[in-house]
């Protein structure tokens, strides 16, 4: 054998698959605001009751530490002591809307 014929081969570029849908994040399964208003069931379990309690002050406090900064979601982060990443995905699963971007869609 010759040597070259076992060295790797280069691939060419792959293309994206026509017609392949991806998920809509805005489906994801984070509840819509109205229902973290809404009253819990009286069978709901203590489990249920401590995930609304969770997400209801994660809310407050991302909204308090977004209108300290201005909307500056880098020094919402530092100040909340969690990553960009993470403000950014529990501002989606909250369902926070900057007003800045409501008022242009207006």
């Amino acid at each position: 054998m010759v040597l070259a014929e076992l060295t790797p081969r280069t691939v060419a570029p792959v293309r994206p698959v026509e017609g392949v849908v991806k998920p809509d994040s805005s489906d994801a399964a984070a509840p819509p605001l109205a229902s973290l208003l809404a009253p819990l069931p009286d069978d709901a379990s203590l489990k249920q009751v401590g995930r609304r309690a969770t997400r209801i002050a994660e809310r407050e406090a991302i909204l308090r530490a977004l209108t300290r900064t201005g909307w500056n979601k880098r020094k919402a982060a530092l100040r909340l002591r969690i990553s960009y990443k993470a403000v950014l995905y529990k501002i989606r699963d909250c369902g926070i809307v900057d007003p800045r971007d409501a008022a242009r869609t207006e």
